[in-house]
C-alpha cells in the first residue's frame, strides 16, 4: 500500500475530518451550526486567530460549507484557507456584520484550514461540511 505522509500526519494528530459521502445540507442559519458534519465548540481569546481544526481533508472536489456561531455582541471573522505548496492560500472569507457567519467554497481535493478571527474573548461554535 502506498503511504501518504501528509494524510497520515493529520490522522495521527487526531485532527482528520472528512468524508467520502456527500455533504449534508447546510444548517438553516449561521446562528446554529449543529446540523453540520464536523462541529466544534471552543473558547476564543481576544485579538487572536483561532484554528478549530488543524486540517480538513476534502476527499473529492465540491462545495465546502462553513458556519460560525460566535458570541452575541461581537464581530468575529471566518476564513477558509487551502493548503498549497509552500503554505496556505485564502480561498473564502466572511467578515464584518456580527459574529454569526457562513461561507461556501467549491474547490478541488485538498487540505483546508478554517480560521476564526476573534475580536473579543468568548465561546464560539464552528461547523464544516465537506464534499
Amino acid at each position: 500500500m502506498k503511504k501518504h505522509p501528509f494524510i497520515a500526519m493529520a490522522m495521527t494528530a487526531g485532527l482528520f475530518a472528512g468524508s467520502a459521502a456527500l455533504a449534508q445540507p447546510a444548517a438553516a442559519s449561521a446562528s446554529d451550526c449543529s446540523g453540520y458534519e464536523n462541529v466544534r465548540t471552543l473558547p476564543a481569546r481576544a485579538g487572536q486567530t483561532e484554528v478549530p481544526f488543524q486540517y480538513l481533508i476534502a476527499l473529492k472536489p465540491g462545495p465546502i460549507e462553513v458556519c460560525l456561531d460566535g458570541p452575541d455582541g461581537t464581530d468575529y471573522g471566518l476564513v477558509l484557507d487551502q493548503m498549497v505548496s509552500g503554505g496556505t492560500k485564502t480561498v473564502a472569507t466572511a467578515t464584518g456584520g456580527g459574529a454569526d457567519k457562513t461561507l461556501s467554497y467549491t474547490g478541488p481535493i485538498s487540505a483546508y484550514q478554517v480560521k476564526i478571527l476573534a475580536d473579543t474573548a468568548g465561546t464560539y461554535t464552528v461547523g464544516v461540511n465537506l464534499p
